[in-house]
């Protein structure tokens, strides 16, 4: 029996998606970075204090992870802003044991989008979201919070059934 259901990407299933393709699993590493190297630094900058050169590569690399955890907080909400439009539209899936379709349907475009499970690069399992990558640069968000319990439970046994193990990945939840 299919598995069929009507999804619009929310914030948070952006935000995985944004850091999943963007920042790698390396994202949940900046903080981390910034907290290690952050206090050490000032110590080294009073005991450098008199050598400018390394006084300033050291407030130089720390900037930059500054930089790096900024970029991280405000990319998903800069991108999210510009592809609200298009997220906020429902899409319906319908996914079959062969294969599964994506339907858009607005006043102006009804288009249907089928795709084979050898067509799936990757599936990531993330803390807000399902994360689909096709071949040919194609990629689908499917938001938990739009699924009830026992579609999100079918959805990935079927997953699990039509797909390799190392293509499916559980993210872990990123680090606040």
């Amino acid at each position: 029996m299919p598995i069929k259901f009507k999804n619009t990407v929310d914030y948070n299933a952006y935000k995985d998606f944004v850091h999943v393709m963007f920042f790698g699993k390396g994202y949940r590493f900046i903080p981390f970075l910034i907290s290690v190297f952050l206090i050490p630094a000032i110590k080294l900058i009073d005991i450098f204090s008199n050598n400018i050169i390394i006084k300033s590569l050291i407030i130089a690399l720390n900037l930059i992870l500054i930089v790096l955890a900024l970029r991280l907080v405000l990319e998903p909400k800069i991108r999210y802003k510009k592809e609200s439009d298009i997220l906020s539209v429902p899409k319906t899936y319908t996914f079959y044991d062969t294969y599964f379709e994506i339907q858009l349907t607005t006043d102006v475009r009804n288009e249907l989008s089928k795709h084979n499970y050898s067509d799936l690069e990757k599936v990531y399992d993330a803390q807000n979201s399902y994360i689909l990558i096709l071949s040919g640069n194609q990629e689908y968000i499917i938001s938990k919070k739009g699924l009830t319990n026992e579609q999100a439970d079918d959805l990935i046994v079927l997953l699990k059934r039509v797909t390799k193990p190392e293509m499916l990945e559980k993210v872990k939840p990123e680090i606040k």
